[in-house]
């Protein structure tokens, strides 16, 4: 059916609509309404809903729509699709043509009603001399005109944004070129002018990449990013942390410090005198194949004489920090406990999983230690930990004195005196100085929890110890 364009009160027929259960139960009491009316116009990438008013029933599940000017303002296909529910989907298409066109082939009674003017057997129209009575007359005209005519005009935008196209492109070229055609000569002495320059870049990049090569002959043999080349202290730590057996070559520093450990004079006391005026290292604690060096710092500063206890199983290292805040162990490639103690700092332990030659730095934290509450006593600190290095939190500690400053007689001996570590295994004590005291740490959750172990330890005269 045709529709003319910008047109309103156009009806359009629409079903029949049926029942979506059975397929064939026409559905008289629909509300159709225009948002449920979905018009497709002339190959667009959307759906509009339609304009206004939605649809009427007819009989039989038939129902009509009056289409207004927006609905039918784009000429070409116009496709309607409704979809209610409780009822099939259906779809029409439709022709929308320029309003002369339509008017060319439809009466004017017609419009809006789309009856065509072969309706009536006596209807007739001329067109350029010719008169069509029958429906395969206008059928041809139709689109003969219709159709021949948008093609026409497809075929003339195409052409038309071809050649402003073209135009374009070759107008870019053309601007360039002098206002007077050039000839072979022109040509010629614009080569003449880039041989030259080419000539003075190749120059430039000669010497420039002979420079650039006489670094990059220092580089390794794959590019290398600046983490690539070694810093100073890692070369020194691949000297000094190197096994004993790695020193081997003959004539080397390495192999002589080797050779002292032979006997005589040159013991390994001697070996660990050298290597300390040479390096400020101690000897390393362990016998492994990997060498770990443990580097134990305030947080910015090293820390000098921390005890370093590395722990794996029934095996214990122990090392003391020199002035460097440096301890070095030679261990297996295991999974070690890593306990640190220094008077007036505390740490947090730790695991250490070695692999191979390697540093790790730990930090401490100082403690502000609690003065005594009498000149007579001391404030004794203590970090609990477990065999394997792991803090002991909320253990419970037993002291009792032992012998006395002035004497056994002097105090009452025996007594225990109980305290208990915060989060971090820390306990704080108050006792006598220059006294004899027994330690005993027990579990929190009872003493009976853990076998208890005793050690026996003398209170200096000093405000704190550890």
């Amino acid at each position: 059916m045709y529709l003319r364009q910008s047109t309103a009160s156009q009806k359009i027929l629409l079903g029949s609509f049926l029942d979506d259960t059975d397929g064939k139960t026409a559905e008289t009491g629909l509300t159709i309404a225009n948002t449920d009316i979905k018009l497709w116009k002339g190959g667009a990438t959307t759906e509009a809903s339609k304009n206004s008013g939605g649809a009427t029933h007819i009989a039989g599940g038939r129902y009509y729509a009056v289409l207004d000017a927006t609905d039918t303002n784009t000429v070409g296909m116009l496709e309607v699709n409704v979809h209610v529910a409780g009822a099939l989907p259906v779809r029409r298409q439709f022709y929308v043509l320029e309003e002369a066109v339509y008017d060319a082939l439809f009466a004017a009674s017609a419009a809006g009603y789309q009856v065509p003017i072969w309706a009536t057997a006596s209807s007739t129209v001329n067109l350029s001399g010719t008169t069509v009575k029958t429906a395969t007359d206008v059928d041809t005209v139709v689109n003969s005109v219709t159709f021949g005519l948008s093609a026409l005009k497809t075929l003339i935008d195409t052409l038309t944004a071809y050649v402003d196209t073209e135009v374009a492109a070759i107008k870019a070229k053309t601007d360039n070129l002098p206002n007077d055609p050039a000839d072979a000569s022109d040509i010629a002495a614009s080569f003449s002018t880039v041989n030259t320059t080419l000539a003075t870049i190749a120059s430039y990049i000669d010497t420039e990449v002979t420079a650039i090569k006489s670094k990059t002959d220092n580089l390794p043999a794959n590019p290398a990013a600046a983490g690539d080349i070694p810093s100073a202290s890692v070369v020194a730590d691949a000297v000094w942390d190197e096994v004993l057996s790695g020193h081997s070559t003959s004539g080397t520093t390495g192999a002589k410090l080797l050779s002292l450990s032979a006997g005589g004079d040159a013991t390994l006391s001697k070996q660990t005198e050298i290597l300390s005026a040479i390096a400020g290292l101690s000897a390393a604690s362990g016998s492994g194949a990997y060498t770990l060096t443990v580097q134990v710092t305030d947080g910015t500063t090293a820390l000098q004489g921390a005890k370093v206890r590395l722990t794996q199983g029934v095996t214990t290292l122990s090392a003391t920090t020199n002035a460097s805040g440096i301890a070095t162990f030679g261990v297996d490639a295991l999974t070690y406990a890593v306990a640190i103690t220094k008077d007036g700092y505390s740490f947090a332990p730790t695991t250490k999983a070695v692999s191979g030659t390697g540093t790790q730095t730990y930090a401490m934290t100082a403690v502000v230690i609690t003065p005594p509450s009498s000149p007579a006593l001391s404030t004794v600190t203590a970090q609990i930990l477990t065999a394997a290095g792991a803090a002991v939190p909320k253990a419970r500690v037993r002291v009792r004195i032992t012998a006395s400053p002035g004497g056994s007689g002097s105090i009452c001996l025996g007594d225990y005196a109980t305290y208990t570590a915060d989060e971090d295994g820390v306990v704080e004590m108050e006792l006598i100085k220059n006294a004899t005291y027994q330690l005993q740490v027990v579990g929190y959750r009872g003493w009976n929890e853990f076998t208890p172990d005793t050690d026996t330890f003398e209170v200096p005269d000093i405000i704190a110890g550890t």
